[in-house]
């Protein structure tokens, strides 16, 4: 059953990207709330009981909070506190991610005892901040910030398990990862600071390996 699940959700994928890139507009809305509960019935099946994996189920449910919400941003009323709500529901995903790497490293890991090697990512924020920060309406400012902070710590942590994780295994999380800082930088960029050329079929490529790729090496790897 779970080459089923992982078979639909890659016909989902490929529905949703055919339909952003040609703007074929209900093939794209139907497909997306399909990806995550396809992809999550699928890790649910192939990974092993684990501390970790309720909080990576958990990451899956909120980013299917936060596909469903942030589709209402273009197709629904109330676009500002849906965009908010979504945000908020992907800040749960990348907080549930980072609790899950962080519990997997077990107080170790390649940044246990100097923090300072951390400094790629540092610099990724405060580049991303103060790219978007002109073109942030006052009101998104703590938001966004919070949100960019949450997700550079869940890439610290995935990062972290360099001397954990089979080296396999963690270049596949953090390309997973890079995809996802990848997917939501377009997102920023594209809403905050200035339009980037077929920006809908980039994010969602991105979005849909960085979610794959991170959930295929958590799934692979045994348990913590």
């Amino acid at each position: 059953m779970q080459r089923i699940w992982l078979f639909l959700f890659f016909l989902a994928a490929l529905a949703n990207l055919f339909g952003e890139h040609y703007e074929v507009a209900g093939l794209a809305l139907a497909s997306k709330p399909l990806l995550m509960p396809l992809l999550g019935l699928w890790f649910h099946q192939v990974a092993p009981a684990s501390p970790l994996k309720p909080w990576l189920m958990a990451a899956v449910a909120a980013s299917w909070g936060g596909d469903v919400l942030l589709m209402m941003v273009e197709h629904g009323p109330g676009r500002a506190e849906f965009f908010l709500a979504g945000l908020g529901s992907f800040l749960i995903a990348q907080v549930s991610y980072g609790v899950a790497f962080w519990k997997a490293a077990a107080k170790g890991g390649a940044l246990a005892g100097k923090p300072w090697a951390a400094w790629p990512f540092l610099l990724y924020l405060l580049a991303i901040l103060g790219y978007l920060w002109p073109g942030l309406e006052p009101g998104l400012r703590a938001p966004v910030a919070v949100y960019a902070l949450a997700i550079t710590l869940m890439a610290a942590l995935a990062y972290n398990l360099k001397t954990v994780w089979a080296q396999p295994r963690f270049w596949g999380l953090m390309a997973g990862v890079a995809f996802f800082l990848l997917s939501d930088s377009l997102i920023a960029i594209n809403k905050f600071a200035h339009p980037v050329p077929a920006s809908r079929l980039l994010i969602m490529s991105t979005y849909i390996a960085a979610q794959y790729l991170i959930l295929r090496a958590a799934a692979r790897q045994a348990p913590a």
